[in-house]
């Protein structure tokens, strides 16, 4: 005799069968109360001799979004962006709440969105490398499974308050402010999501770019007194080529000198403060002198950092310092020698080209 409970949940439901070949009994459960979610179950099957737990499991409506394998983008510029369209449609029977996570070179937009049953949307994937060579990445898709995805967040909010007097007491405080729960799509990668992967891959080459010379002399001159030669960029590819003529040869040496300055800048900064509030112990009426020297020192740091860094000494000028050369054209650049002093100039600069 086989006994068949499904424990205390209404579901799944089971009926008896007929006996088959080699003493066998054959069942049917009925599970499910007509809504298409996941469900879980464990079915306790009792005989006379022994006892059994059958787990039983079905998945519910799911949202299913058609993403290629893989996207290879083969051969392509070193520092220039190449895009690829893909056209995404949800194939699944529930609408998808999508979040969409990569790293450079490779990005990708919209990162999220919802697309509904049936649907479909562009995203477009893009790789700009900025060194030579090959580059693989991913791209994670994450989408929930149909659950509400909530969440309440505590944030702070920046508050002035009214001066209570002319001290320090009243500079800007922080207060929590509560926010109402509301509905997040890039919280899909929580227990209740799922992932897909996209393998990302990529060439960086060498364009047919090139300077027709890689040194320049020119001839002596008189102090106070002005020379000047050129140089062409020829481009001999199919892409629309932007150079820059630049103090540093890499990003990173380029970073390092700002991080330098933005660090003098610092110190500069803490010393003209820290003179400042010797004053102000003295004289409580300079204390919007305070905020003067901290917009100054903000917007020279800012400065700073948005600076492409194409300033050279004044005894070498170039024209144009960045510019355009269309596919199969040439651009001449024209570089001034303006001596202040008796003596042998040299410099290096460099050209970058994206």
């Amino acid at each position: 005799m086989l006994h068949m409970n499904s424990g205390d949940k209404p579901h799944p439901n089971h009926r008896s069968g007929v006996s088959v070949g080699n003493g066998g009994v054959d069942g049917t459960v009925d599970g499910g109360d007509g809504e298409r979610r996941d469900y879980s179950h464990m079915l306790t099957c009792v005989t006379e001799r022994e006892k059994f737990i059958v787990p039983i499991k079905a998945i519910g409506a799911r949202a299913i979004l058609d993403f290629p394998d893989e996207l290879n983008f083969s051969n392509c510029p070193v520092k220039y962006s190449t895009q690829k369209i893909l056209l995404v449609r949800n194939i699944g029977n529930k609408d998808a709440v999508f979040h969409i996570v990569t790293h450079r070179p490779f990005s990708v937009k919209p990162t999220d969105g919802i697309l509904n049953v049936g649907e479909s949307t562009q995203l477009e994937v893009e790789f700009e490398p900025q060194t030579i060579g090959n580059h693989s990445g991913r791209l994670v898709v994450c989408y929930d499974t149909g659950d509400q995805l909530f969440l309440s967040s505590l944030v702070l909010m920046k508050f002035s308050p009214p001066p209570l007097s002319d001290d320090i007491r009243s500079l800007p405080c922080w207060y929590p402010m509560r926010m109402a729960a509301f509905r997040s799509p890039c919280r899909a990668t929580k227990a209740m999501g799922e992932r897909i992967y996209v393998s990302l891959y990529g060439a960086a080459v060498d364009m047919n770019i090139r300077l027709d010379k890689n040194s320049l002399i020119i001839e002596k001159t008189y102090i106070s007194l002005a020379n000047q030669r050129t140089v062409t960029i020829h481009n001999r590819s199919n892409i629309i080529a932007h150079f820059q003529w630049k103090a540093f040869a890499t990003q990173e040496e380029e970073d390092k000198e700002k991080y330098r300055v933005c660090d003098d800048l610092a110190k500069e900064e803490k010393d003209e403060t820290d003179a400042f509030m010797e004053e102000f112990i003295l004289d409580p009426s300079l204390r919007q002198r305070l905020s003067i020297i901290s917009h100054t020192f903000k917007h020279q740091r800012r400065a700073v950092q948005v600076d492409h860094m194409l300033n050279f000494n004044s005894v070498f000028t170039i024209e144009p310092l960045e510019g355009d050369v269309w596919p199969n054209t040439s651009a001449e650049i024209t570089v001034y020698f303006n001596p202040v002093e008796a003596k042998c100039y040299q410099q290096t600069i460099y050209c970058e080209i994206s």
